[in-house]
């Protein structure tokens, strides 16, 4: 998949959107989420999201919630942020017809190319060099986390931005394709049984 305009544009608007989360008061989160979640999620998922937020740094931890929800949830944030998910309702259609379905079924590439990014962040350090890419103008905090590599990447402009989110496509776009080969096994192997 080339790296287009377009997926600069969403990579960056999400971005923004969560490190927006991340600084929020929790009075301000809960509000939020009170909205785009349905009742019987929203506790259980407010209640995680309190957990992650560390009340003397005022910071929540948006990568490890985001990643720990399921897709068609993830969705519902990337849609109140703006961003479109294409053949959303179909994806949640396939869902609901079959109980596997969550495991054997490919969620709308937004989403899963969102939830790599910040997978990659959650699993690296920002230095010198990441994944043979050369980074400038580097940090204070370095640690891989959401807030820090958010942070950092809206504090460069927009050349040395896209430059850096292309090169951090091609780590998505292998996850995506695991994912991918993944679930296909899982469907040969949901086959075979029936």
């Amino acid at each position: 998949m080339n790296y287009t305009e377009k997926n600069f544009n969403e990579d960056i608007q999400f971005i923004s959107s969560y490190v927006n989360m991340e600084k929020a008061s929790l009075a301000k989160t809960k509000k939020f989420m009170k909205k785009i979640l349905p009742p019987r999620k929203f506790e259980h998922l407010y209640n995680s999201w309190e957990g992650r937020y560390d009340k003397e740094s005022k910071v929540g931890q948006f990568g490890s919630f985001f990643t720990n929800i399921e897709h068609k949830t993830q969705a519902l944030f990337l849609r109140d942020w703006g961003l479109v998910v294409p053949n959303f309702e179909e994806y949640l259609n396939t869902l609901e017809s079959s109980p596997i379905a969550n495991i054997t079924t490919t969620p709308p590439l937004i989403i899963e190319r969102l939830h790599y990014l910040l997978v990659f962040f959650l699993n690296h350090g920002i230095n010198e060099e990441v994944n043979g890419y050369s980074l400038i103008n580097l940090p204070e905090e370095r640690y891989g986390n959401s807030y820090n590599w958010g942070y950092y990447i809206l504090s460069l402009n927009k050349l040395e931005q896209f430059r850096l989110l292309s090169h951090l496509a091609n780590y998505c776009n292998e996850q995506i394709k695991s994912s991918s080969n993944n679930r296909e096994k899982l469907k040969g192997a949901t086959i075979f049984q029936h």
